[in-house]
């Protein structure tokens, strides 16, 4: 199983839960109250459960629940979905901890929830997401030969391969390993494209960093004083230097 990258995730308001211990949980509109999710009748008998852990794999969420040698799962798409520990009209579901304390689940219309005492990691079939640790230097380079035809932009953005990339990232990233979103990604040699792999690493977590504000983060070129801006196959502007990025 592969732990999340807990500090840099879009879900870790739910990670600072991890060892309390659930009470109940609740599903508020008729999506799925009007179709209860996937095994949710035999998680609900095991209640109460210990929130032990999260985990991601590919381009879901993994909630972890333990009961003393008992494990079970609770997933859901990474994409579009949050936690709040406060209401709003998106809420579709909320959890009760025996402390008092509630989380609430915010999900768009396709995402589904599915509850499972089993996770394999090598059936779950989908993009890979930048801030786990799955996301090695090794499965960067089977991306890229997957797009070698495509522009680096394309790539990046594309959520067919990868999760977690924005245009900010996408911009800082080519920026940081001065490469030019001209390029294409046969046209890129191994040290290349290990630079781009470390500068996915670096920028992203300095970006998603709950201690570190935007408007702190040093840009290289994202919205910088003469910086050009493009638009390329991916569609988006690109803020970059031609005269640094080959």
């Amino acid at each position: 199983m592969i732990n999340i990258s807990g500090d840099y995730l879009s879900c870790n308001l739910i990670e600072k839960y991890v060892n309390n211990m659930i009470k109940n949980l609740y599903f508020l509109t008729d999506k799925y109250l009007d179709n209860i999710p996937e095994g949710y009748n035999i998680f609900e008998k095991k209640l109460p459960l210990m929130l032990s852990d999260i985990l991601i794999i590919n381009d879901k969420v993994y909630l972890e629940f333990n009961s003393k040698n008992t494990k079970y799962y609770m997933y859901y798409n990474i994409c579009e979905t949050s936690w709040n520990e406060k209401y709003s009209k998106d809420s579709t579901m909320y959890i009760e901890f025996s402390n008092g304390k509630t989380l609430w689940f915010n999900d768009n219309n396709k995402n589904k929830i599915v509850f499972t005492d089993i996770v394999d990691k090598y059936n779950c079939d989908g993009p890979t997401y930048i801030l786990c640790d799955d996301f090695t230097l090794d499965q960067f380079k089977k991306i890229c030969m997957q797009t070698k035809e495509l522009y680096i932009g394309e790539m990046l953005m594309s959520e067919q391969y990868l999760l977690g990339v924005s245009n900010i990232l996408k911009c800082e990233s080519l920026a940081y390993s001065k490469l030019s979103p001209n390029r294409i990604i046969n046209t890129l040699k191994d040290d290349k494209i290990e630079k781009l792999y470390e500068a996915i690493q670096v920028v992203s977590r300095l970006l998603f960093n709950d201690e570190i504000k935007l408007h702190e983060y040093n840009y290289l070129v994202y919205k910088v004083k003469g910086a050009q801006k493009d638009k390329f196959k991916d569609k988006f502007i690109t803020y970059w230097f031609p005269e640094k990025q080959f």
